[in-house]
């Protein structure tokens, strides 16, 4: 999904941009040893994310113009059998989904490159019932380009 609409009237862009992807796969065994083999059910995942920006594109300072704000939040959700058997060893009850929201300051170089600024934070899959304490939240510089 995506959206782009131009505002004349403040002189920017802004744009909505969404997806969805599930993944189903059927019963598989694997053989790990000559006498152990594991057989994972339910391999179903999932993840999806939803992002907004805005953009003064239409500004006649070309400076100011090429900046754009954007903010974005995504999930992902894990079959239940790689959370027990690799993610949380010995896991009675962990949690399927992992969470992650970002801003970022974008400075558009060319219509397909940028240089992005932004902070992070990922919230962790629960285990056993119990959500792990918040890692640090990281800040990134990237440069992006488009092909």
């Amino acid at each position: 999904l995506s959206m782009t609409k131009t505002i004349p009237e403040i002189k920017s862009t802004i744009i909505l941009r969404g997806q969805y992807s599930s993944c189903v796969v059927n019963d598989a065994d694997f053989q790990a040893t000559d006498t152990t083999t594991y057989t994972f059910k339910n391999n179903n995942s999932s993840a999806y994310y939803v992002q907004a920006s805005f953009r003064p594109n239409l500004l006649e300072n070309k400076f100011i113009s090429r900046w754009e704000l954007a903010a974005r939040y995504g999930a992902l959700t894990i079959p239940d059998q790689a959370q027990k058997e690799w993610i949380f060893p010995g896991s009675t009850n962990p949690s399927k989904n992992t969470t992650q929201w970002a801003v970022a300051l974008d400075y558009w170089l060319m219509w397909n490159t940028n240089v992005k600024f932004q902070y992070e934070q990922n919230y962790p899959a629960a285990f056993n019932d119990v959500t792990p304490s918040l890692p640090r939240a990281t800040y990134q510089i990237q440069l992006c380009m488009g092909f």
